[in-house]
């Protein structure tokens, strides 16, 4: 990724290790930015080693930062667990917008992707939503507070035994510029072999470091840094060997077209269920609209 010369800035550094690297593969300068304390001792490493007269650490929000150059390759993996979120999305856009120069390339460069389906105990027991019965806990019922739970995406890491059928992989995207909701959006189909009932739709992405090597986050990787997304599926939708079942996951856009809130569907034959994760929120109509209601 690096090329000898090249004007580098690692958005998060941590410990530098990337901007190491960076260094160590002939970068002309790298400018390493965190905001937080550990970038002290990244500095030490640094020095350490020899190579501190190649990077300046900056302790700051790269948003007040300014260069002295434009640089030639950002360095950037502080993804959110479904690959962008509204705060990624803008970061990246600014980002790209105040320090990459025209033409400039970013690492990882490419992303894609991936939507799965997974059933059985695992999934249920994750997403707790308890059937159609009672939701109880510590002596009380908690049932009243299900349609909220019903659309809320969990952080999770599942086995690959969760999924059933083959995961869908959607088309790469390129990161060196800001990708629309539209594209943040996948639709998949698949025809299953044997009489499931699926509880949930599984969202993941993976990351492109060279030369077809991925980054997978995909159901089974122990070593996955980001994990899944879990989107429920509830009531759990029962599939008939041989039937079509259809699911569509598609970000809200925002007003300057970062992604917002996620809507989800999954559909066999005339049986359909949605999620919306805003109707996760249990917000009073004051929480909504403030003084303005009348």
């Amino acid at each position: 990724a690096v090329e000898p010369g090249d004007n580098v800035l690692e958005v998060g550094t941590g410990l530098g290790t990337y901007a190491f690297f960076a260094a160590e593969a002939g970068a002309g300068h790298v400018w390493a930015v965190d905001r937080d304390p550990v970038i002290h001792a990244a500095a030490m490493v640094s020095k350490a080693n020899g190579l501190h007269d190649r990077i300046t650490f900056l302790r700051s929000e790269v948003s007040e930062i300014e260069l002295p150059e434009r640089a030639d390759l950002v360095v950037f993996e502080d993804y959110a667990i479904q690959l962008f979120n509204d705060v990624t999305w803008r970061l990246m856009r600014d980002v790209l917008e105040k320090h990459g120069r025209p033409g400039g390339r970013v690492f990882p460069g490419t992303a894609r992707l991936n939507l799965g389906l997974a059933a059985g105990a695992e999934p249920e027991a994750i997403l707790g939503l308890g059937g159609g019965g009672r939701l109880t806990a510590f002596g009380l019922d908690w049932s009243c507070i299900r349609p909220y739970l019903a659309n809320a995406p969990r952080h999770a890491w599942i086995s690959s035994d969760a999924l059933v059928g083959r995961p869908f992989v959607g088309p790469e995207l390129a990161l060196d510029s800001s990708p629309t909701c539209e594209q943040l959006g996948l639709n998949a189909e698949w025809t299953l072999d044997r009489d499931v009932t699926v509880h949930a739709l599984v969202l993941w992405f993976d990351l492109l470091l060279g030369a077809q090597s991925w980054y997978e986050n995909a159901p089974g990787k122990a070593h996955s840094v980001w994990g899944q997304t879990l989107l429920p599926v509830f009531p759990p939708l029962e599939v008939p060997a041989g039937g079509c079942m259809q699911a569509s996951v598609r970000p809200e856009s925002l007003p300057d077209g970062a992604p917002g809130w996620l809507s989800w569907s999954a559909e066999c034959g005339a049986e359909a269920r949605r999620g919306h994760e805003f109707a996760a929120e249990p917000l009073s109509l004051e929480d909504l609209y403030g003084d303005t209601l009348v």
